[in-house]
């Protein structure tokens, strides 16, 4: 396994759980991949949770158009914040 995308779509939405690339992988642009294929196969509002301090990801999803939303304060075991993102079409 290279990588993969786990997505949870419901009635209103559809949120992106995670994207994973294994190291050996990274930097191929897969995980781009990944996330425009799951952008142009839904027509749900996309949204989706990422640490404020994955530098990466938070880049990836902004140069996708995911914005800020809203934050959860202090909600990962090491006291980060959680960003909750939206795809802007």
């Amino acid at each position: 396994i290279k990588a993969f995308l786990i997505a949870y779509e419901n009635i209103d939405d559809c949120e992106l759980l995670c994207i994973v690339v294994t190291n050996k992988y990274r930097g191929l642009k897969i995980g781009s991949k990944l996330l425009n294929h799951l952008i142009i196969n839904t027509n749900k509002n996309i949204i989706l949770e990422v640490s404020q301090n994955n530098e990466i990801a938070k880049k990836l999803y902004e140069d996708f158009n995911f914005r800020d939303m809203a934050i959860r304060k202090k909600y990962y075991q090491d006291g980060s914040d959680a960003i909750i993102m939206k795809l802007v079409r």
